[in-house]
């Protein structure tokens, strides 16, 4: 199911959390709020918060508790807590129907994160002073980081019947209904809104993406359908509804935008972008291509739009490369100043396997933007597909230059180093690509761990070598060819020969005909002296491959320490035919 669009725009950064983040300015409102009560004017609702002294009761208040509530409000404000909760006791002691000391010491707990306590002394001034709308927005935000959010909408409830002319209460209410899971409470809120302050684009859309939460796509694209009717120029409400009438296969509602869209401009781009995903959704394909070159060809059309209508195009099975290159020649009229032209024009070669096309574009990207990440990937991508590793290696270092802890470029430049046997830059490249990785990317530690224990082993640092083997056997241990290659070197330096024969038992286990595996035992057990049966598992070997020059190599030395001479110089010719180094072979030779 398509991700819905986030409606956090739409409030704008509503403070529905308030100012609690900032805690300088929460306490100058409620410095603000110390002066209206303490110089007479105790709030009682939102339409006139400059009521008349004739309606304020102190209950109680002394000049001695003003200045004690202003002493804690400073001290709140300096960070001085535990001094501001004494005083504020002591405020409660002397008069316990003191409202702002219960409001002051919910603020005092908000900042020492006891949010129950917070929740308790808010409550308490709200029951002395129901109607002030400062408790009850205190009171909101402290339910809200209790996540007890099905209070917290009520309370915004509780504002919106004293003050309905605060539109933002509304919204708060929407979001906290809805992060309680009741959207069909949100929606209530969100009409009643309409009801009072007439249509607005912003609920509109806050509601269609709570109708289509509920998989209400009718009322979702009618409400949308009215933010288009309301703002006609805005181009986002219109896409909205093209791509969720798609989605959800409403093709009635698709002709609908595109009959309007068409009507008010023929030749607008967009309306023609419309129209093309109505006749694709209706299985018109030449209709389609003729609304997709007008699209293209209008330079109202956001660029990143067109490349999106090209990206859907290239996944059309029904439009053919004849016409996607049309669109090529279009978008490179139109924007040939742009990387992402030649990008999008690459990665299409690329899935068509014309590597040298595929390159040449992606290097025109380059020209335009040297420090595109995502087009040095494609590029090191397509030379690794060509087999080009000394390319693969320069553009992963270029890419390095700019992206110095991006772990891909050291992998991809690391792999390219180990397949020019370069191995020495390889095991610098791929231990820089670890100090980049997290424990969550497995598989490509996996990955360099075995390139690793094999680089290392080439530049005759034995030990680090099978360590690393160790751990990669470790974290692979059905990787037959992982146990195969550490048996291998084992054997080759003489060492854990016992250990060796384990290992490629145990791939023989998973792969028992793999000719490369039956050579390493085969091999294995010559170096054990056990001659009789390695001469059995070479045979075995020969059957599956007798062209491979290893194979040929390790037969002819085992039978000619079976003396077996003469079948040994033919097995070592063989390997020499079929590119084995003429100088290691001709050293036994010689021998001879």
């Amino acid at each position: 199911m398509k991700q819905l669009t986030n409606i956090n725009f739409i409030f704008k950064q509503k403070a529905i959390f308030f100012i609690s983040k900032f805690h300088f300015l929460n306490f100058i409102l409620i410095f603000s709020v110390l002066l209206l009560v303490l110089s007479g004017c105790r709030v009682k609702d939102e339409q006139s918060r400059n009521i008349s002294d004739s309606n304020i009761d102190f209950n109680q208040s002394t000049v001695e508790i003003q200045n004690l509530l202003l002493e804690a409000q400073k001290n709140l404000l300096f960070n001085d807590l535990d001094k501001a909760k004494e005083i504020l006791n002591i405020v409660k002691n002397k008069n316990p129907k003191e409202d702002v000391a219960y409001y002051l010491l919910s603020k005092y707990y908000q900042l020492v994160n006891k949010w129950d306590s917070a929740n308790y002394s808010i409550n308490m001034a709200i029951n002395l002073s129901p109607d002030n709308l400062y408790y009850l927005e205190q009171s909101a935000n402290i339910l809200v980081n209790l996540r007890k959010y099905k209070d917290a909408a009520q309370r915004y409830e509780t504002l919106i019947d004293k003050n309905p002319n605060v539109i933002e209460y509304y919204f708060n209410a929407a979001q906290m209904f809805l992060m309680a899971y009741m959207p069909n409470n949100s929606l209530e809120v969100l009409t009643k809104l309409e009801n009072k302050h007439g249509f607005m684009p912003e609920v509109g859309f806050y509601k269609y993406q709570i109708y289509a939460l509920l998989n209400k796509n009718d009322e979702a694209l009618d409400e949308l359908w009215r933010c288009i009717q309301y703002d006609p120029s805005n181009l986002e409400f219109k896409k909205e509804y093209s791509s969720f009438a798609i989605e959800k296969g409403k093709i009635t509602a698709l002709y609908r935008l595109v009959q309007w869209a068409k009507q008010r401009d023929s030749s607008d781009g967009y309306a023609a972008l419309f129209a093309s995903n109505y006749y694709f959704a209706i299985n018109k394909t030449e209709e389609m291509k003729k609304e997709l070159l007008i699209a293209i060809q209008d330079p109202r059309v956001d660029f990143q739009d067109k490349l999106q209508v090209i990206l859907s195009s290239l996944d059309n099975p029904n439009i053919d490369d004849t016409f996607i290159n049309q669109l090529f020649d279009i978008l490179k009229n139109l924007h040939n100043d742009k990387a992402e032209t030649y990008n999008i024009i690459g990665l299409y070669y690329q899935s068509k396997n014309m590597l040298d096309s595929s390159i040449y574009n992606f290097k025109k990207a380059l020209m335009l933007d040297s420090t595109n990440d995502a087009t040095y990937r494609n590029l090191i991508l397509a030379y690794q597909s060509k087999n080009s590793y000394d390319s693969m290696l320069f553009y992963s270092n270029k890419a390095l230059s700019f992206y110095p802890d991006i772990s891909e470029f050291f992998f991809y430049g690391g792999y390219a180093a180990f397949m020019i046997k370069d191995y020495n830059q390889c095991i610098l490249l791929l231990n820089n690509a670890l100090n980049y990785l997290t424990s969550k990317n497995k598989n490509l530690i996996n990955t360099i761990n075995e390139l690793l224990a094999n680089a290392y082993y080439e530049t005759g640092q034995y030990d680090k070598s099978f360590d690393y083997f160790e751990k990669s056997i470790t974290a692979n241990p059905t990787n037959a060819t992982l146990k195969n290659n550490y048996a291998y070197f084992l054997a080759q330096q003489d060492t854990l020969l016992n250990k060796a024969l384990n290992l490629i038992d145990e791939a023989l286990r998973l792969e028992p005909n793999n000719p490369s595996f039956i050579d390493t035992k085969a091999w294995i057990l010559f170096k054990l002296n056990n001659l009789t049966e390695a001469k059995k598992w070479i045979d075995k070997a020969l059957i599956y491959n007798d062209s491979d020059p290893d194979i040929l190599e390790h037969a002819g030395d085992i039978y000619y320490h079976l003396n077996l001479k003469d079948e040994a110089i033919t097995f070592w010719q063989k390997a020499i035919n079929n590119g084995k180094n003429p100088d290691l072979v001709n050293n036994k030779l010689k021998g001879e």
